[in-house]
């Protein structure tokens, strides 16, 4: 199509010579009629206002007087003639070296592309320009044609609107077709070698001279007519394809998700790669090229930003699916990203804050975070179960932990499995985030309760009647585990914290009451054996008792929390420690410090109470032992309770020699274990003393003793002693009133040590 001025000239001509066939050189240039103009006649290729002025004159000698209507479109015509002017075209000579790289075509239109065009232009030739990169001339004609058709319209050319919104429209489309022909050039040059620099100033030419065209839109603009003379936005626009070029750029990285391989890993860094030499580039060779407040890196930056968070949450985020790699993707978007490989880069440091870059928006990392915590919890519930297999392997290959396991329980598999687990998930969780500590190490606890649980269930259901080293040694293994483990939630308040230490102490107690209660069932057999007619006479059932005593022995074995505590409390108060924890800027150690403050703050509270009361604090060594030699000496006392045999006069000296005798033995068994229970050490004794005397006199001393010495004693307890010592009634009645005297006219002692009290009497007597 011609411009709107050629189509109404040459709607008002009836010359055929107009239409002659002869062609035009060049791809802008139009045909022109030369055939009746003289040879001689020094006639070039003329310009377009030549050869109108040409046409004119030749149909003014062959029409004679020209009709009114006629007249106007000639007038017209010679109007538009006078005001356009006459353009002089020239090539600039290009550099022979050629150092853009661009090719010899390219070179040639950047030339004539340097021309300033003032001549009214087609639709068609001004499309060619654009076709042919001449964008400085396409930018030119599209102006003229557009001042042209506002001021044709101003005037009152065109009757009919329809041909106005024509090419109005025309005017439009080439517009739009100009920019992205430049969009085209903007994304070439972040992926061309070298990049055609002369081109992309040119672009950069164009916008810069389109940014100051007037930015107001009519008040009242018609939506069917595309507006005129007005800034088209087109650096705003500039911006959008800085943004198609790096969503392009990020979304041409291959993302291919493999079942069982690294992929995620391998893709996470072709991006880096990817993004990183872009910028490169940017820095280096296009920001050059653009005026200062285009601030071209600083785009490019945000641009990729967005692209890549854009990416990561629609494209990368559903095929992320496990564990390893949610913590992959965390620490690429929380570290690497801003780290000296990626945006922290020396050479953009001083153009880019990376505390200010977030790659995922708050709603979708917070959800990542929770993906995260979930699958981790899966993770250390599949590890803490597999752990559980490989002590049942254990139980059932009748594999018995070293002596170095049991000298320190550190070396433990369990316990270092555990706390190998859950320590390294929660560093590895507070690299990642701070944020993440706490509940990482909340989960970590919680698994904890429940594998605790699992490991008591099964352990005691394997050893429900089964008193035998390999019980014993794993015993003090998983107590020592529990008690380290236990250590850690002191650190917080949580509910998750306080049920797992609440467990752990609920677990060391079972095992405690499942390992005293198989002691029992173990020993019972035999102390039935006890205080009858065979026992005077052979001592293999106390041999067995002793025998089984003995594998107790591992119970030393078993930590006392009070010296790992105190441990910590002389490192922390080293002044040596605490610099070197200020100087290294562990994340562990405001972990460790409140570690320390729970643990000191138990003990000055225990410190302060002396209740006497059993804590988990207390030496759990301490309590196991004792608990076995307050068993050994309850059912030794129980046998005689159970008036199972009278003493003859005769037996009575031996039977108190025998009593006495594994008395010592049993003493000697607690006090070589560890026990600190002094007062059951002579309760076997003294009932020894009593069995083998026969003067009144003497019986009372040594009962006045007992009752001192035991006050939980009953009457019931007393006469079964002189039953098994086989008195006379009448004797029996006297010393039973004189017990009871005792009991009435002395004041019982204060104790809170109890024995006579938990034993029981097979059966009662009420009266003598």
């Amino acid at each position: 199509m011609r411009s709107t001025n050629t189509s109404v000239l040459c709607d008002g001509m009836e010359n055929k010579e107009l239409q002659s066939p002869s062609k035009a050189t060049g791809p802008w240039s139009r045909q022109n009629s030369t055939q009746d103009v003289p040879e001689t006649s020094p006639v070039k290729k003329g310009t377009f206002l030549k050869n109108i002025s040409i046409r004119m004159s030749k149909n003014k000698d062959t029409q004679g007087p020209v009709s009114p209507e006629k007249k106007e479109v000639i007038d017209f015509a010679n109007s538009i003639g006078n005001k356009l002017k006459s353009s002089i075209k020239s090539r600039k000579k290009l550099d022979v070296n050629n150092k853009s790289g661009i090719t010899s075509i390219e070179q040639e239109a950047i030339a004539d592309d340097a021309v300033p065009e003032v001549e009214l232009l087609s639709v068609m030739e001004i499309n060619g320009l654009i076709n042919e990169k001449l964008f400085e001339r396409a930018f030119q004609g599209i102006i003229v044609m557009e001042e042209n058709l506002m001021e044709e319209h101003k005037s009152g050319v065109y009757k009919r609107e329809v041909k106005y919104k024509q090419i109005a429209r025309d005017v439009d489309m080439l517009y739009d077709s100009l920019f992205k022909q430049m969009a085209s050039v903007v994304k070439n040059s972040l992926v061309q070698e070298p990049v055609n620099e002369q081109m992309l100033a040119s672009v950069v030419s164009i916008i810069s001279k389109e940014a100051k065209r007037d930015p107001n839109v009519p008040a009242e603009p018609k939506p069917e007519i595309p507006l005129l003379g007005i800034s088209r936005k087109w650096k705003a626009r500039w911006k959008g394809v800085i943004d198609e070029s790096a969503t392009e750029s990020v979304g041409s990285v291959p993302l291919t998700p493999k079942t069982g391989s690294p992929w995620l890993a391998d893709y996470l860094e072709s991006l880096q790669t990817n993004i990183v030499k872009n910028l490169l580039k940017v820095k280096n060779s296009l920001e050059p090229l653009y005026p200062n407040e285009y601030d071209v890196f600083g785009t490019y930056v945000s641009s990729f930003h967005n692209a890549l968070s854009s990416h990561l949450s629609k494209e990368l985020l559903p095929h992320i699916v496990t564990f390893s790699q949610r913590y992959a993707l965390l620490n690429w978007i929380l570290n690497v990203y801003t780290s000296d490989s990626f945006m922290g880069h020396p050479d953009f440091h001083q153009d880019i804050n990376v505390d200010r870059l977030s790659l995922l928006d708050e709603e979708c990392l917070h959800k990542l975070k929770s993906d995260y915590q979930s699958a981790l919890r899966e993770t250390i519930k599949i590890y803490l179960t597999n752990i559980l297999g490989k002590e049942k392997e254990q139980w059932n290959g009748n594999v018995e932990p070293g002596e170095d396991i049991l000298k320190d329980s550190s070396n433990s598999y369990i316990y270092m499995d555990i706390e190998e687990i859950t320590g390294k998930h929660v560093r590895d969780s507070t690299k990642l985030s701070k944020d993440l500590e706490t509940p990482v190490f909340h989960i970590c606890m919680v698994e904890c309760t429940a594998f605790t649980k699992s490991l008591v269930s099964e352990f005691t259901s394997f050893f429900k009647d089964q008193f035998t080293g390999l019980f014993v040694t794993h015993l003090v293994i998983y107590v020592n585990s529990f008690i380290k483990l236990r250590n850690n939630p002191n650190q917080s308040d949580e509910e998750p914290c306080r049920q797992a230490v609440t467990c752990l102490d609920n677990a060391i107690a079972d095992l405690k009451k499942h390992f005293l209660k198989l002691y029992q069932i173990d020993t019972q057999p035999y102390f039935k054996r006890l205080l009858t007619k065979k026992w005077l006479s052979e001592s293999s059932e106390f041999k067995a008792i002793k025998s089984t005593t003995e594998r107790c022995r591992h119970l030393k074995y078993i930590i006392s929390p009070h010296e790992k505590v105190i441990g910590f409390h002389l490192l922390a108060s080293n002044p040596d420690f605490m610099c070197w924890t200020a100087q290294t800027g562990d994340s562990t150690c405001p972990l460790l410090f409140s570690m320390l403050h729970g643990h000191l703050y138990h003990l000055e509270q225990e410190g302060e109470a002396g209740t006497g009361k059993e804590d988990i604090q207390s030496s759990l060594f301490t309590d196991f032992v004792n608990g076995v030699y307050k068993c050994l000496v309850k059912g030794y006392l129980t046998e005689i309770m159970k008036r199972k045999m009278q003493l003859k006069r005769g037996k009575r000296k031996k039977a108190s020699q025998l009593m006495n005798q594994q008395g010592s033995v049993l003493k000697s068994l607690g006090q070589d274990q560890g026990s600190d229970l002094i007062y059951l050490f002579s309760a076997i004794t003294c009932i020894s003393d009593i069995i083998c005397l026969s003067e009144k006199k003497d019986i009372q001393e040594k009962l006045e003793v007992l009752y001192q010495k035991y006050p939980d004693i009953s009457d019931e307890h007393v006469y079964s002693i002189f039953y098994l010592q086989g008195i006379r009634r009448s004797k029996k009645n006297i010393l039973m009133n004189y017990f009871r005297e005792l009991q009435r006219t002395q004041s019982q002692p204060h104790s809170d040590q109890s024995l006579f009290s938990e034993i029981e009497n097979s059966t009662n007597t009420t009266c003598f």
